[in-house]
């Protein structure tokens, strides 16, 4: 369980779907141009 559903929201929902697809979308544009690495 990670919340109340019950204050969830279209708004908040459509919300963290743009952030999410974003940062996504910038992750894999990193991967293209090389510029993301994972550190060990």
């Amino acid at each position: 369980m990670s919340g109340v559903a019950t204050l969830a929201t279209k708004e908040k929902g459509e919300k963290i779907f743009e952030l999410l697809t974003e940062k996504i979308i910038n992750i894999i544009l990193d991967i293209r141009e090389g510029r993301y690495f994972v550190e060990e």
